[in-house]
């Protein structure tokens, strides 16, 4: 492992296409949308339980 900053690393990525690009795009709407629901989901659990214990110790 060289520390010389002078140095790049090259990889040697496929060219990928218009149409490749496009299908990963949209796997990539449809896994952050999936993750975004997942999140509001979580999100109004914890809200939900929280609201619960509050209420229940007024």
């Amino acid at each position: 492992m060289s520390n010389d900053r002078s140095l790049k690393i090259e990889y040697d990525f496929p060219k990928a296409t218009e149409l490749d690009l496009r299908k990963i795009k949209a796997k990539m709407k449809h896994e952050n949308k999936n993750r975004r629901m997942r999140q509001w989901i979580l999100f109004g659990f914890i809200l939900v339980i929280i609201v619960s214990i509050l209420i229940y110790h007024a």
